[in-house]
């Protein structure tokens, strides 16, 4: 289970996407380390290492929002 505190989020496993948004079940092979990238518009994109030797394993994540900066296009500040 793929859940992150901001809902929707799109799961990708090995890179490949895997038509799903958080929260969502999906399968992961056993013993196996997986990649796992959370993408959502306005977060900063999240990834971590999954290996499991559970038939069901919980993943749970809090995305990061990309932080706005002001910038002053005359000074380039």
């Amino acid at each position: 289970m793929v859940v992150s505190e901001q809902e929707n989020a799109k799961i990708y496993i090995n890179g490949k996407d895997s038509h799903k948004s958080t929260p969502s079940l999906v399968r992961i092979p056993l013993n196996q380390e997986v990649r796992i990238v959370l993408k959502k518009e306005g977060f900063q994109d999240h990834h971590a290492l999954v290996r499991s030797k559970h038939e069901l394993t919980f993943y749970h994540c809090k995305l990061s929002k990309f932080e706005l900066k002001l910038v002053d296009l005359e000074t380039n500040c």
